[in-house]
């Protein structure tokens, strides 16, 4: 029920962001540049933010390299 429901809400917007309508402004230089860095700095901290989840994963999984045989004995 409760994905129904989320799935005809994003149908919805997606249905809204497909109809064309006239934008009435002014994009300058400027402003094509802050999204561009924008995307990339959201793109660059998406990427940390996958390593760093990756990594701690691996840790799970990882024996623990400071112990030897003879501290186990």
């Amino acid at each position: 029920m409760r994905t129904s429901k989320i799935l005809s809400v994003a149908g919805f917007f997606a249905w809204l962001a497909a109809i064309p309508v006239p934008a009435h402004a002014y994009l300058d230089a400027a402003t094509g540049s802050i999204m561009v860095q924008a995307l990339l700095g959201a793109i660059g901290g998406a990427a940390f933010y996958a390593r760093t989840i990756t990594a701690k994963i691996k840790s799970l999984f990882r024996r623990n390299e400071g112990s030897t045989e003879a501290e186990t004995k």
